[in-house]
């Protein structure tokens, strides 16, 4: 791929009167490409990864389940990508609930990951299981849709059929999402960057480089000012902990350039 500060990230201009969104949205869009972790070493890994992402499995068929009702999905449609990101952190829209599916997430209960501080919080994180999965009920999980303490999970999670060995791809690979040596994070510093197309208006190029500049000063500036008081939550625990740890945030611009189809080299 020809580019100039070569950093990942995502670029594409917008009208002033949907600026705060884009800058809530693109914030949390690079925030969840900061943790995505650096591809799995070997054969089964790269099955794994090609279950998870791609819905492929290790013979080169494509992966099949069936959704509620019995609605058959196939490939990529039924690739776990889908509704657990690429991060495996999940999401949240509404009153629906995808939970993380990352390695420190699955295998501990819902009680024990009170004692690891570390652990990143995400909202859909609060899974209320008392028990931690094992390779064995996580198996089943994804096959019978039947969570580690024997209930029913969400009908929004298909049932795949995939056989012992394409199985233990995918779980080796969810356990691989569980790195801690994050990409573009350092003792000191977060680092952030967006892509901008050759096509990119001028204009809209500069207005909005302009605008993320100075909101990445003005987050730096204010977040050492002193943390309000926040209450002693679970969530507020976490939350404490994390505007304790104070980064430095820093914006890189990746131009890319050349034909369309090298970018992704």
């Amino acid at each position: 791929m020809n580019s100039s500060n070569h950093n990942p990230g995502l670029f594409r201009p917008l009208d002033s009167s949907r600026l705060t969104a884009f800058l809530r949205a693109a914030v949390m869009l690079l925030l969840t490409w900061l943790v995505i972790p650096a591809a799995c070493a070997g054969g089964t890994a790269n099955v794994g990864e090609s279950i998870y992402q791609h819905g492929v499995l290790g013979s080169g068929a494509l992966l099949e389940a069936l959704h509620e009702g019995g609605a058959p999905m196939k490939g990529q449609d039924a690739a776990c990508i889908n509704c657990h990101r690429r991060t495996g952190f999940g999401s949240k829209e509404g009153n629906i609930v995808i939970p993380p599916i990352a390695g420190r997430y699955l295998l501990q209960s819902d009680s024990t990951n009170r004692a690891e501080p570390d652990l990143p919080y995400v909202e859909t994180m609060r899974l209320n299981r008392t028990s931690p999965y094992t390779d064995q009920t996580l198996a089943r999980a994804i096959r019978e849709g039947i969570d580690a303490d024997g209930k029913a999970l969400n009908y929004l999670m298909p049932h795949y059929a995939l056989k012992d060995a394409d199985m233990a791809a995918l779980i080796d690979y969810l356990k691989h999402l569980d790195q801690r040596d994050i990409p573009g994070v350092t003792d000191t510093e977060l680092h952030f960057a967006t892509i901008i197309t050759p096509d990119a208006d001028p204009a809209k190029r500069n207005g909005m480089l302009d605008v993320l500049q100075h909101y990445f000063a003005d987050r730096n500036a204010a977040q050492f000012a002193m943390t309000p008081h926040l209450r002693p939550s679970r969530r507020g625990a976490w939350a404490n902990h994390m505007f304790r740890v104070h980064y430095h945030w820093q914006l890189h611009v990746w131009q890319l350039s050349g034909p369309a189809d090298t970018w992704k080299d």
